[in-house]
């Protein structure tokens, strides 16, 4: 359980975009007041001493990772994927071994209440991309960073709590 979060907590500080993040800062830091539907400012606009309308690529933002942005990004959602996918069955089993026999016998069962914990936990998912989206308009907020530093803080935060409660859990 804990080497999953960790894999997840590796690929999200490996997936970020730090070039854009310091854009980000510096854009938000310099022009907080900034009307981000008003591009025809964007010529006049300068960060680090460079035209934010050079920097940006044709969908009016920050590249992500110059370098070698989709190469990264594959590989580290890769290894978020692969944590959050041997996490679930390592709880699903944890669940199920610690679960009262009382509430196996009754409608609510551990298994209805696995599937109601995962239908939510996916509609939660679902409304963090969709808010990270409605964030992106803003030309100084990054997609990726947006979706990836809530999962981040989210994965030290259970990280912090199986460390915790691990003797209960075991």
């Amino acid at each position: 359980m804990k080497i999953s979060i960790c894999f997840i907590i590796l690929g999200c500080l490996g997936i970020f975009n730090y070039q854009g993040l310091y854009y980000d800062i510096l854009g938000i830091s310099t022009y907080g007041s900034f009307d981000p539907h008003d591009v025809k400012h964007l010529k006049e606009l300068e960060i680090s001493g460079e035209e934010v309308g050079y920097l940006l690529i044709k969908n009016k933002e920050f590249p992500y990772d110059w370098d070698s942005g989709e190469i990264v990004y594959i590989i580290f959602l890769s290894v978020i994927f692969s944590g959050t996918i041997v996490l679930e069955g390592v709880v699903t089993s944890t669940m199920a071994q610690v679960t009262p026999s009382k509430l196996n016998a009754c409608f609510i069962n551990s298994g209805l209440l696995a599937t109601l914990i995962g239908t939510i936990g996916r509609v939660l998912s679902d409304s963090m991309i969709t808010f990270s989206a409605v964030l992106d308009i803003h030309i100084f907020v990054d997609f990726v960073n947006a979706t990836f530093l809530p999962v981040l803080v989210l994965a030290i935060g259970c990280l912090i709590l199986v460390h915790i409660y691990y003797d209960k859990l075991v």
